[in-house]
């Protein structure tokens, strides 16, 4: 039984939280804390919202 994420061994872990794609409580927060947490989850979430830009750029262009 797997009780930490961690202990999975793989290369990426993939959570459909939320539209806004941040870490908050529940999944997204045990896998931002499981990450390092702090500077990690940061810069994670950074990278997110600059994919989530282009995607919704992307999405207007092509209407």
């Amino acid at each position: 039984r797997i009780t930490e994420f961690k202990d999975i061994g793989a290369d990426v872990i993939v959570n459909a939280a939320n539209m806004e794609v941040q870490f908050g409580g529940g999944v997204s927060g045990v896998i931002a804390k499981a990450a390092g947490g702090g500077a990690i989850a940061n810069a994670i979430d950074q990278e997110a919202q600059e994919l989530l830009q282009i995607l919704h750029s992307r999405a207007l262009k092509s209407h």
